[in-house]
């Protein structure tokens, strides 16, 4: 029988042997579920979102983000940014490569079992945590991420619990809750990690945090609660960073990639707002504070 511990190196492998010409024994369950799964991918991304949030629900995506403010808004009808249409491609095919990522696995004849599954914990106040765990994998809980190579060297190098501004590590360590790993009497059953890809060159690992690791990361969800339901903004996660020799502040990584950003400096730069000004590196910087003008142009 497999383990999830040469899954990588069997994934890898069910392609290499296509390449050199031998046939695969692919069940027809594995090819029907591929095609299954990437039809519902394709409706999902073409079909318009207009539920309304459901009341007294956090999501596990967000319970391990850093910043409880913007936690917080997610919850006040905070004004927020549109996702641009770059950002939604990358949605799309990064949903298709973590389908892909499952196939491949199922065809490298591992287990892989609980696609979608629903998880649910129940929270104070009538409070829960829902949302859907991506697989498990030879009885491992999975959670599948699409990377940038940046972002791919967290996984692939072990970088994500000192580098996780997405929160994922709190979002894996919710769905071991809501699937009782970690309250199992045997520790040997206690696994989780992150299947990853990297959507440039098509690496691929399998990162299997420290479980202790995983588990510190999870929040007070009780006292996110509570926060939620107070009616005053939290304080910012993160604080501006210096930008060059003039004494500009601007915003880090974490709060630039918020789509509060704009709502939650909304008095930075004495009222006026964040102020955003392209450099030569082509990205964006957005600045709370500017002591000195930038001599590079400025979106307005």
């Amino acid at each position: 029988m497999k383990t999830i511990d040469t899954l990588v190196e069997d994934m890898y492998g069910v392609l290499e042997d296509i390449r050199d010409g031998k046939t695969v024994p692919l069940s027809p369950s594995a090819i029907t579920n591929y095609r299954d799964r990437v039809t519902d991918n394709i409706l999902s991304h073409v079909t318009p979102r207009t539920k309304p949030r459901k009341d007294k629900t956090l999501y596990f995506s967000e319970i391990g983000k850093p910043c409880t403010r913007q936690i917080w808004y997610n919850h006040h009808d905070a004004p927020k940014e549109p996702l641009r249409g770059n950002t939604l491609v990358k949605f799309g095919y990064g949903d298709y490569l973590e389908t892909y990522l499952m196939f491949l696995a199922e065809a490298a004849g591992h287990e892989v079992t609980d696609f979608q599954k629903k998880c649910t914990i129940e929270l104070k106040d009538g409070w829960k945590v829902s949302g859907r765990l991506d697989f498990k994998v030879d009885g491992v809980l999975v959670d599948a991420k699409s990377a940038s190579t940046y972002a791919f060297k967290k996984f692939s190098q072990g970088l994500l619990p000192t580098d996780d501004a997405f929160g994922y590590m709190g979002q894996l360590a919710g769905y071991a809750v809501a699937e009782g790993v970690g309250l199992q009497e045997n520790p040997e059953g206690n696994r989780a990690g992150f299947l990853a890809i990297e959507k440039q060159n098509g690496d691929i690992c399998f990162y299997e945090p420290e479980f202790e690791d995983v588990m510190h990361s999870l929040p007070d969800l009780d006292h996110l609660v509570d926060t939620i339901q107070n009616d005053e903004e939290p304080e910012r996660g993160f604080d501006p960073v210096p930008y060059g020799k003039g004494g500009n502040l601007c915003l880090q990584v974490n709060c630039s990639y918020c789509a509060y950003k704009d709502h939650c400096w909304r008095n930075s730069n004495n009222g006026r707002g964040l102020r955003t000004f392209i450099y030569s590196h082509g990205r964006p910087t957005f600045f709370t504070d500017i002591q000195k003008e930038p001599n590079v142009p400025e979106i307005k």
